[in-house]
């Protein structure tokens, strides 16, 4: 499986032996897992604080993509979790 993950909002790319394509998103979905949980709320707490450049950074918990991860993110995070996938 090949994954682009860009501001939040995971892909998965999934080729299939036809050669079709299948596509999954989830807005907030940190770790990847196709759900917006607890285990999502860990990995924004894991970097909090985080800006671009910095090694901690990571972009897909950058939901408002301000270059800094902070409380808009995780207020987003915590929207996303109550909308669901």
């Amino acid at each position: 499986m090949k994954r682009l993950l860009t501001a939040g909002l995971f892909t998965a790319l999934l080729v299939l032996g036809s050669g079709t394509v299948a596509s999954a998103s989830c807005y907030g979905d940190l770790n990847g897992d196709g759900v917006v949980d607890a285990a999502d709320d860990e990995v924004l707490k894991s970097v909090f604080g985080a800006q671009d450049g910095d090694a901690d950074y990571l972009v897909e918990a950058d939901l408002d993509g301000d270059g800094v991860i902070g409380g808009t993110d995780y207020a987003a995070l915590q929207r996303a979790k109550a909308d669901g996938c």
